[in-house]
């Protein structure tokens, strides 16, 4: 039985509502509301600003990764794999919106030339905004505004258009200000991407079942040799060692919100004895299933 819960292609729970945009908290290494993407390399079809409000976080792609800093922002495109890693200390805001809050309406002059040519850009996965720059900092005071809005959502009268209005502020500076890339990611990048997705995709809805590394590197339509590759320079781990985490995490939220015994949830999550699973979960977390469950 499989956690059905979790996905590499995270989406947004609001996508169905009549405003999908969603805001998440994270103080500290906790997320709220809980998100499945929470510190897990993932994309998603939305855009999405990340605002950091206090302390630093290790924000990564499949391509670079950098620290974020207090007072620091960044524009994450849609389809970008990605994960954001807050320590210990940090407080930073994520504002998650489709594309067509900028467009107006569908097939708008707006849609055309102002939105679609970025959003749809393999070479313009991300911007980093400081404060250092002036049309930057007018960015970063306009998500303060928003990290504001969101906290008291509630008695703010226009909720919604007040939003949209910041929201396009903050595009208008984007396009007023960047210089939109001519030419598409080099073919070897956005391979690397698209085999990524693949493996993490694969490995999600099947980290439960008995897999082989010719599995993994199967489901991309690669060699083994490429599947490693790719792990190695974007995770800087293998895929064994992936596949493991993953089953670790898994069983650790079992752990925490089911009944289930140890010995269920190790087969539960792929392990193939329970005497394995309890031995590589004290490698890695320092006690017995048994004693973090009860801690």
């Amino acid at each position: 039985m499989k956690n059905s819960n979790w996905y590499v292609h995270s989406v947004n729970p609001l996508q169905d509502t009549g405003f999908p945009f969603l805001t998440l908290k994270i103080e500290n290494t906790e997320c709220f509301p809980p998100n499945f993407g929470f510190k897990k390399m993932h994309w998603h079809e939305d855009i999405q600003f990340i605002f950091i409000l206090k302390g630093k976080a290790r924000f990564q792609t499949t391509g670079s990764s950098m620290d974020l800093n207090e007072g620091e922002a960044v524009f994450i495109n849609k389809g970008v794999l990605h994960k954001t890693e807050p320590q210990m200390g940090c407080h930073y805001r994520s504002f998650i919106f489709p594309e067509s809050f900028l467009t107006f309406y569908p097939g708008s002059f707006m849609a055309k030339n102002n939105v679609l040519p970025i959003t749809n850009n393999a070479a313009l996965p991300m911007i980093v905004f400081k404060p250092s720059k002036q049309w930057q900092k007018q960015i970063i005071s306009l998500l303060s505004q928003l990290d504001q809005l969101a906290e008291k959502r509630e008695n703010v009268e226009f909720y919604e258009y007040t939003v949209l209005v910041k929201l396009v502020s903050i595009w208008l500076k984007i396009i007023a200000n960047i210089k939109v890339p001519c030419t598409d990611l080099p073919k070897s990048d956005f391979s690397r991407q698209e085999r990524m997705r693949s493996f993490l995709s694969f490995l999600e809805h099947n980290f439960d079942r008995s897999l082989s590394l010719e599995d993994i590197a199967g489901s991309a339509h690669v060699s083994k040799t490429e599947c490693i590759r790719c792990f190695k320079s974007i995770l800087q781990t293998t895929p064994y060692e992936y596949l493991m985490k993953l089953r670790l995490t898994k069983s650790i939220e079992l752990l925490k919100n089911t009944d289930d015994t140890v010995t269920q949830i190790a087969y539960m999550t792929g392990f193939n004895s329970t005497s394995h699973y309890i031995k590589y979960f004290k490698e890695e977390m320092k006690m017995t299933p048994l004693k973090y469950r009860k801690a």
